[in-house]
């Protein structure tokens, strides 16, 4: 999945990680690729399907909470945006992650 995402082949990439999910349900990496593919075709409600369930599965990685917080910026839900984004700012260790938490969450309010 991740050479097929790397080359912008990203329906096989799709098809890839779909695979690697049915194989190892439990392992966040295909929800993950799997999200960041459907973003790259524009589908952000799958996008954000894959994200949640990854999120369930493993609850403290901040990262997927930044992401998932980034596609609901793109699809107006202010206030999911805004809970994702306090949480990265809330738990997250990562000095990245806070920043860019904190820039989404600074443009949020600024009306961004």
């Amino acid at each position: 999945a991740r050479l097929h995402y790397s080359q912008r082949d990203f329906r096989a990439a799709i098809e890839d990680a779909t695979r690697a999910i049915k194989l190892r349900p439990d392992d966040i990496v295909g929800y993950d690729l799997r999200a960041d593919a459907y973003m790259a075709v524009g589908d952000t409600g799958r996008a954000l399907l894959d994200l949640t369930t990854a999120i369930k599965r493993q609850p403290r990685n901040s990262a997927l909470y930044l992401k998932r917080g980034e596609i609901h910026i793109i699809r107006g839900e202010r206030q999911s945006a805004m809970y994702d984004l306090q949480h990265v700012l809330d738990f997250s260790r990562d000095p990245q992650l806070r920043e860019a938490a904190r820039d989404d969450l600074e443009a949020l309010e600024s009306g961004g």
